[in-house]
């Protein structure tokens, strides 16, 4: 695993970042979650699911440029390779802030 983390330029700029303005690493990203919903999303940064898990769905904050937190659902599945081991995370990030505030 190299540990990168790339991201549309669509979703940077829903965080109010011009295109390629955040590091492509997963730990830059990891940064901007809020503290309390870091644990939620450590699986995926760790590259850590069940065995017989490859698909996750989750919720969580994620500071904007403005340092607001809007909230994120993440849907994806963690590719393995033919010995189980990761070796991608694919999925898609849609801000819900307007459900949750609703």
């Amino acid at each position: 695993l190299t540990g990168e983390a790339i991201r549309s330029e669509g979703f940077e700029r829903v965080l109010g970042y011009a295109p390629h303005d955040l590091p492509e690493t997963a730990q830059a990203w990891f940064e901007l979650i809020h503290p309390d919903d870091r644990e939620v999303l450590g699986f995926a940064i760790n590259m850590k699911l069940p065995e017989n898990q490859s698909g996750y769905v989750v919720e969580y904050r994620v500071r904007a440029k403005n340092g607001e937190y809007l909230y994120m659902l993440d849907r994806g599945v963690a590719l393995r390779d033919e010995s189980g081991e990761f070796v991608r995370v694919v999925g898609s990030t849609v801000d819900v802030s307007g459900h949750k505030r609703a």
